[in-house]
């Protein structure tokens, strides 16, 4: 699951897509609340993406 989120994470990221948790939820197919946990958890790694632009 946190594999999945990284990944949607990194595709809109690259469509240059706003990204938050809904939109993360809705194209990885997981509830919100899960999408929102792994956000948390994954919050080093997104801005480390952030970072590489």
């Amino acid at each position: 699951m946190k594999a999945r989120v990284l990944r949607t994470i990194k595709k809109l990221k690259y469509e240059g897509s706003k990204i938050n948790s809904h939109r993360v939820s809705k194209i990885a197919g997981i509830s919100y609340v899960t999408a929102r946990k792994y956000w948390k958890l994954l919050s080093s790694e997104i801005e480390r993406l952030d970072d590489d632009k």
